[in-house]
This record gives C-alpha cells, sequence and structure tokens, in this order.
C-alpha cells in the first residue's frame, strides 16, 4: 500500500533559507507510531577506519564471524563468496589495487565517492545513476577552499581509474550516458570523442558525488548498553558508528531539527519508521543530526550554517516557546510562576510568564553546590547517612531556587534514589526516581531513548535491591516488585519501538534483559499467586 509521497514542486532552494532541500516526502493516509514507512540499501557505503573492518561484510554490511578476504587486496572482507564475486563484477575490481596501495586512509570520502560512482555507473538500473545525480549538491555555497579540495580529490582518482586500471577502456561512456541519462535531467552535451573529454566527464560525476557526501552522507549505526553509573546522567546506550552511506529515498526529504521518524539499521539497510502518530499530508521529516531537546538553538543554526551552509528555519528553530527550550533546563526557579528564569544575553527573562527580575538567589544556589561537592566526600568515606543529610539539605534548596527540571535537580535526585536503597527506604528512593522519570519527559518525551535508557537504570537499581532479600512476603517487598515489574514491561516495549524486532540491537537488549527476567519471573510470582508468563509480543518476535 502507497503511504508516501515525494513532492518535486517543493525541491529546496537554499539560496532562500529554507530547511526544505529535497523533493519532499508526505504521508498520502495516516501513519501509526511505529509504523515502517520503508526501507532501502544505499547506493554504497565505506568505513571509516580500519576498527572491526573484519566483523563485517565489505559489501552487505553483514557480521560475519568467519571474513573471506579478497584474494587481491587482503584488506576487504565479504561474508561469503557471493557478496565477494558481486562486488568484484560492480566495483572492487576497480578499487582493489588503491586498497593494495593504502590510497584510502584517512580518506574514506574519497573511498565512498568512487564506489559511489562505480556502482552508479556500472549498474544497469539507469534509475540508480540517476537518482543519485538529482541529489542536491549546493555548489554555489560551499567554499572555495573545500571545493578546491573536492576538486583535487576527484582529479586524483580519475588519474588512479587512467592509469591503474582498465575502467576506461572496459566502459563506453557515450553508450553509458546515452543510455543513463535518457531523460535528460542533467542537461548535457557530452561527447566522449577525445581522452580528455572522458577524464573531464568522470572528474565532473566523482566531484559530484564527493559533493553528495557533505548533504546526503548517513552513518550506519549499531547501538550497545554499558555498564550503569548512578552518580551521573550519562546515558548508558552508546552508538557504535559502523559506516558511512548515501541513501537516495532518505536524502529526497526534508530536514528538521524536530523529526517524526525513527532510523533503523539492519546490515546496510536503513528502515525509517514513524516515530509517532503522522496525520494524512503531513510532512515527513529527516534528521541533521542535531534535536532541538538537545542542542540550544545558537548552537544548532552553528553547526548547519557550518556543515549545510544556511540557516535551518524548521518549526523547532523558528517557533517561539522553542527558542529556550534546553536553556529552560538550566534554569532558575521564578519566584512569581515558578517557571524557568532564564539568563538571556546577560539579562534575566522568565520563559513562562516573561517577567524580568533584577536578581536571583545567587547565595543559596552556590550553597547548593557546595553541599553537593561535600556529599562526594562522604560517598568516597562510605559515610552514606552523613550523604544522605547533606544531599536532602542540597535538594531541598534546589528546589526552591532553581527550575523544577534544572538537570541539578534531576542529578541529585539520581543521587539520593541509590543512597536510598542502599538504607532500605524504599518509598523515598521511588519519589526520586519518579521526579527523574518527570524531568526526563519534559525534556525529552515518553517514547524517547532518554525516557528508556532511565527506566533501564531504574531497573537495574531495583533489581540489585531486591535479589538478595531474603524475606519475599513482606508487603514492601511484594509492592517494589510490582513496581519493577511495570518499569520493565514499559521498557521492553520502548526498545521495541526504538530499534525493531529484527534488529541485532533489540536481539541484544533482549539477552541483557533475559538475566533480568530471571529475577523478573521470581518478583511476579509473589505478585500474581504465579510464575511469570512471558510476553507474547517479546516472545514471538525473538523466533
Amino acid at each position: 500500500m502507497k503511504i508516501l509521497t515525494f513532492h518535486k514542486h517543493r525541491r529546496a532552494s537554499i539560496e532562500n533559507s529554507m530547511t526544505n532541500w529535497g523533493d519532499g516526502l508526505e504521508a498520502n493516509r495516516f501513519i501509526r507510531k511505529g509504523e515502517v514507512l520503508f526501507y532501502e540499501k544505499p547506493i554504497s557505503f565505506a568505513f571509516v577506519d580500519d576498527d572491526g573492518v573484519d566483523e563485517h561484510c565489505h559489501h552487505c554490511c553483514r557480521s560475519t564471524d568467519i571474513p573471506v578476504p579478497c584474494p587481491k587486496c587482503l584488506h576487504t572482507f565479504y561474508c561469503d563468496t557471493n557478496c565477494l564475486n558481486e562486488a568484484w563484477s560492480s566495483y572492487h575490481r576497480w578499487e582493489c589495487l588503491a586498497n593494495q596501495m593504502g590510497l584510502w586512509k584517512d580518506m574514506w570520502e574519497a573511498q565512498l565517492a568512487l564506489k559511489a560512482f562505480l556502482v552508479c555507473t556500472t549498474s544497469t538500473d539507469a534509475n540508480k545513476f540517476n537518482e543519485m545525480q538529482k541529489l542536491i549538491t549546493n555548489f554555489d555555497k560551499v567554499p572555495a577552499r573545500r571545493l578546491a579540495e573536492f576538486g583535487q580529490i576527484a582529479m586524483m582518482l580519475t588519474w588512479y581509474l587512467f592509469e591503474h586500471t582498465d575502467f576506461f577502456q572496459e566502459n563506453d561512456l557515450n553508450d553509458h550516458f546515452a543510455r543513463q541519462c535518457a531523460d535528460n535531467s542533467l542537461n548535457s552535451n557530452f561527447h566522449a570523442i577525445t581522452d580528455d573529454n572522458k577524464h573531464v566527464y568522470v572528474s565532473s560525476l566523482l566531484l559530484r558525488c564527493l559533493l553528495h557526501l557533505g548533504f546526503h552522507c548517513t552513518s550506519i549505526c549499531t547501538t550497545s548498553v554499558k555498564p550503569v553509573n548512578h552518580f551521573t546522567l550519562e546515558s548508558n546506550v552508546v552508538a557504535d558508528f559502523v559506516a558511512r552511506a548515501i541513501y537516495t529515498s532518505a536524502s529526497m526529504m526534508n530536514r528538521s531539527c524536530d523529526i517524526n521518524i525513527v532510523i533503523n539499521f539492519v546490515d546496510q539497510y536503513q528502515i525509517i519508521r514513524a516515530s509517532r502518530d503522522i496525520a494524512a499530508n503531513e510532512e515527513i521529516f529527516f534528521t541533521f543530526g542535531s534535536h532541538y531537546s538537545h542542542e540550544t538553538r545558537e548552537d544548532r543554526q552553528g553547526i548547519i550554517s557550518n556543515l549545510f551552509y544556511y540557516t535551518c528555519e524548521c518549526k523547532a528553530c523558528s517557533q517561539p516557546d522553542l527558542k529556550y527550550f534546553v536553556e529552560r533546563f538550566s534554569a532558575m526557579n521564578c519566584l512569581k510562576c515558578n517557571g524557568a528564569l532564564c539568563k538571556i544575553k546577560n539579562s534575566l527573562f522568565c520563559l513562562d510568564c516573561s517577567d524580568k527580575p533584577k536578581h536571583f538567589q545567587q547565595r543559596k544556589i552556590k550553597q547548593a553546590e557546595r553541599l553537593f561537592k561535600e556529599t562526594e566526600h562522604c560517598i568516597a568515606r562510605k559515610n552514606v547517612n552523613g550523604a544522605l543529610k547533606k544531599l536532602e539539605e542540597c535538594l531541598n534548596i534546589r528546589r526552591r531556587t532553581l527550575y523544577k527540571y534544572n538537570d541539578d535537580v534531576t542529578l541529585t535526585s539520581h543521587v539520593m534514589s541509590k543512597l536510598y536503597l542502599e538504607k532500605g527506604k524504599v518509598a523515598d528512593a521511588n519519589r526520586c526516581w519518579e521526579s527523574i522519570l518527570a524531568a526526563v519527559n519534559a525534556r525529552f518525551g515518553p517514547s524517547s531513548v532518554e525516557f528508556m535508557d532511565t527506566l533501564s537504570k531504574i531497573i537495574h537499581a531495583y533489581v540489585l535491591y531486591l535479589k538478595p532479600m531474603p524475606d519475599t512476603t513482606t508487603s514492601s517487598y511484594k509492592a517494589l516488585s510490582k513496581t519493577t515489574y511495570e518499569y520493565l514491561e514499559q521498557l521492553l516495549e520502548l526498545v521495541e519501538f526504538h530499534y525493531g524486532s529484527w534488529s541485532h540491537t533489540y536481539k541484544n537488549w533482549k539477552l541483557h534483559y533475559d538475566k533480568k527476567c530471571l529475577v523478573h519471573n521470581y518478583i511476579y510470582k509473589f505478585i500474581s499467586g504465579g510464575p511469570r508468563q512471558p510476553n507474547k509480543k517479546f516472545q514471538e518476535s525473538s523466533h
């Protein structure tokens, strides 16, 4: 069923400083949260460094335990002989010598541009070539120095193909151009009468590929889980970047700092799913790599300007109530409305009631900072009672002087929750976690990776607390067991939502939490009076 429509009439005008730079993509019907919009293979991909390149197939990016090396360069690995043969016939026979020469060291852009060029020009699929060429390059906006660097790389690659390969002998470029560009979309009068013309033609295509990388390159990545640290707000979900790739369909989408999709990877495939319900005729937005909940508007604008050479005017960048969204979570407490009081351009300003007080409670804020630092010394000396006393005083001050969702308030609650559990004060720990979840929800939303990450930390802390308890019949044990069970159910739904039941990430998380589910089953039987039955959807998706 067709659920998406490309809008060619909405092709971007970078010169007019608009966010739209693709054809645009919108829903033909209502799309539910989590639904797959589309998936696609890249034109090509290249590994950024040499770490772990023998763990993934260089043709399909599939993980492989027994890699099959190229018999000539020995630096390229495949999952089987089929991938080796397909790669050789499509592009590797012309890049193999460059691998042997070490030409790609610190030059992944050159390798990816050459691979994309070879895949497109040797493919019998004319659409593959034309879709790649139609992607915007923003040629007029690229700084002259960067353009010169790309030009030199393009000429180097052309010289390499001419001097060290049989590419020009094996390919009839006049025939290729007539076959691939039948729609005249590039409006070229190229005729390969002389070698020089052929070289100029190939160099221009390689330069275009290099320019595409600056705007349309996507990182293929997986995620892993690192040990939980209860004394920081740092996420325990780590993105592991595998390779860089060019996806033409995703590149046709317009960009925003507030996207409505989730991006997953299975091997080389990129899977695009809805991150929330999407109405009919609503536009689908791809990511810049920056989101308004993580970085300030000023920082985002700087990154986008430096990388893409224009000013973003997406909803998150232009909507007044989101202008200082990130600043809200480092704000003070407004004494007039209890809203977020920020220091904007050296002046105090409440984001909620627009009050402009002359002073703030600086002395109290400094006092809370000292108490928090003293707490660290108490914890180092194993003085839990002393640490809790200071933290309780610190939190009381911070709740009076700082905005309720200020990161310092959240961090204080975070540390206190662990210490409360050590002292057996479960109700107090629960209150801390509830305030932490409320803060994470306010900033990132209940379906976010950050919310999922916080649930993971709560479950980890509660399981460690419950597991050694000798008496499992007490009301407090049953109450905490029930809370842990509910959090775990919520967590597993979020893991499936973010990574998809098909992904390696989901399976790794499932394996990670299967160990906790042993405790989970143990917990549940005291809640329901019987053994815990596995989550049916979770169980089916693992087969």
